[in-house]
């Protein structure tokens, strides 16, 4: 494809299925590989990186919720109700520790801008840590001191809901 000049080629999958491939530069500084290959059925295979950025965000999201910050899956639960009201509580407080994280990081911008931010080869200059890692210690330190009236708070938002829409 990049003899050619060619971004993306279509391609039939078991003999029936018609996709796209499209060939995107990696931009990333983790991976070494030079390209990034997804497969589509759009039909504009161009606006495909727009889409595959956005869902990025969206599995960063949720490896944070389930594994890399709130461990939601060594929770256990088991009724699906509860799955739902621990996951809107969840995003509630990954949302708290971004908009933190983020004012953070503007704070510390403004009284040190090369401070906690990395250069890399291609010019770029990111932080350290991620929005979410700046501030999830923080946020864990003051629901711990406050665990109680968490505790309590959670269990009142438990029973509204469940009452709210017919759950036992």
């Amino acid at each position: 494809m990049q003899r050619k000049g060619l971004k993306s080629v279509e391609v039939i999958i078991v003999g029936e299925y018609v996709c796209t491939l499209v060939c995107l530069p990696n931009t990333g500084t983790r991976d070494k590989e030079p390209f990034i290959y997804l497969l589509t059925n759009l039909d504009e295979p161009e606006v495909i990186g727009a889409f595959y950025r956005l869902r990025w965000t969206i599995e960063c999201c949720f490896g944070h919720l389930k594994t890399n910050g709130f461990d939601l899956e060594a929770q256990g639960f088991k009724k699906e109700h509860r799955v739902e009201i621990i996951m809107a509580v969840l995003v509630l407080l990954y949302t708290l520790c971004l908009i933190s994280g983020v004012l953070q990081q503007t704070a510390q911008q403004n009284q040190n801008p090369k401070a906690n931010t990395k250069n890399y080869a291609n010019g770029k200059t990111y932080p350290c840590r991620s929005l979410f890692r700046t501030d999830l210690q923080k946020i864990t330190t003051q629901a711990n001191s406050l665990k109680f009236n968490l505790l309590m708070f959670v269990d009142e938002l438990f029973l509204w809901l469940s009452t709210e829409y017919n759950y036992t």
